[in-house]
């Protein structure tokens, strides 16, 4: 897991429906943090997904990763490798106590597999935008992103939002051709981010 703590800017704050946390004072952090939760598929992927022979997430490895997630304590966390809506919500509703990320939002991305990226949040998502569909060039060739670059507008406080972006780029196995990729997706993330 890895995380950072951002200063929080001057304003009112917007208590979170549902949020089990006292919103921040001026002067406060807000902590970012992200982590791959490594193949979280409750069931058999969807139709048309290859599974590669992978098997559903044991109910204690399940429990591990949501203990992991809630001990971090963020108030965000960019999530990877979480098969779909009901796999996130379980992480949350049934892997950690409290309801500590009342806001989650998971979009279907590219892979294969049926794995994506998410973002889970104390505070409200107020905007959301999945860069799935875009292209871009790598070697002369169109591409997508191998999974998604997911970004979530956070709404921490009355004048202060964050956007926090979340991807899971190509895997490093295949030579030359994923190391084109990923430097293609890198690039594209900073072209979107800049």
């Amino acid at each position: 897991v890895q995380t950072c703590a951002l200063p929080i800017s001057e304003g009112g704050a917007v208590p979170p429906q549902g949020a089990p946390t006292t919103p921040p004072t001026p002067g406060d952090t807000i902590t970012v943090a992200t982590f791959n939760c490594e193949n979280v598929f409750l069931g058999p992927p969807d139709p048309g997904h290859d599974a590669h022979d992978q098997p559903p997430k044991p109910e204690a490895a399940l429990a591990a990763v949501g203990r992991v997630l809630q001990n971090t304590r963020a108030d965000v966390v960019a999530v990877q490798e979480v098969h779909d809506k009901k796999a996130l919500d379980a992480l949350v509703d049934k892997y950690m106590t409290g309801n500590p990320y009342p806001y989650r939002v998971i979009v279907p991305g590219n892979d294969s597999r049926g794995i994506n990226v998410a973002i889970l949040s104390k505070y409200p998502i107020v905007d959301v935008h999945s860069n799935a569909g875009e292209t871009f060039d790598v070697n002369g060739r169109k591409q997508h992103f191998s999974r998604d670059f997911l970004e979530a507008t956070v709404r921490v406080k009355d004048g202060f939002e964050l956007t926090v972006g979340t991807t899971h780029l190509k895997a490093q196995a295949g030579g030359q051709t994923a190391d084109d990729k990923r430097l293609g997706e890198g690039k594209e993330i900073h072209k979107i981010l800049t």
